[in-house]
C-alpha cells in the first residue's frame, strides 16, 4: 500500500489555489478601497467647510453705520483723516485702535451689509 501524505499537491493545483486566493483578496480589497475613497472625500469636504466657516467669521464685516457703510476690522483701521471714497475700516475699542485711527460707537452700529444689494449713488 503506497503511503500518501495529506498535503501532496501537484504544481498546477497549487497555482490554481493561489490564483483563487489572490482573486478573492483582490475582490474584497476593492470594496474596502471604495469605502476609503468615500471616507477620504467626506473628510476633505468637512475640512473645506470648516475653513470656509472660519474665514467667513474672521474676515472684515461690513455694517450700516449712521449714514454710510463701514467695515469693522480688528487688525486695521483707517486713519481719522482718510478722505478716500470707500467703506472705511473701523473698530469699537479706542484703546486697541489708537487715537489716530477711526473708532465707532458699537451701539450705533446697524445691521450687516449684504453684498448682493445695489448701492444707491
Amino acid at each position: 500500500m503506497p503511503v500518501v501524505t495529506k498535503f501532496s499537491f501537484d504544481k498546477e493545483t497549487i497555482k490554481r489555489r493561489q490564483s483563487a486566493i489572490y482573486k478573492s483578496a483582490k475582490r474584497n480589497c476593492g470594496g474596502r478601497e471604495r469605502w476609503m475613497d468615500i471616507i477620504e472625500t467626506l473628510i476633505i469636504i468637512g475640512i473645506a467647510s470648516v475653513i470656509g466657516f472660519v474665514n467667513e467669521k474672521t474676515k472684515p464685516q461690513e455694517y450700516y453705520y449712521e449714514n454710510g457703510i463701514v467695515t469693522v476690522y480688528k487688525k486695521y483701521q483707517c486713519p481719522n483723516y482718510c478722505q478716500v471714497d470707500h467703506f472705511h475700516y473701523v473698530y469699537f475699542d479706542s484703546i486697541l485702535v489708537g487715537h489716530d485711527r477711526m473708532c465707532i460707537d458699537k451701539e450705533k452700529l446697524g445691521e450687516k451689509h449684504k453684498e448682493d444689494e445695489m448701492e444707491e449713488v
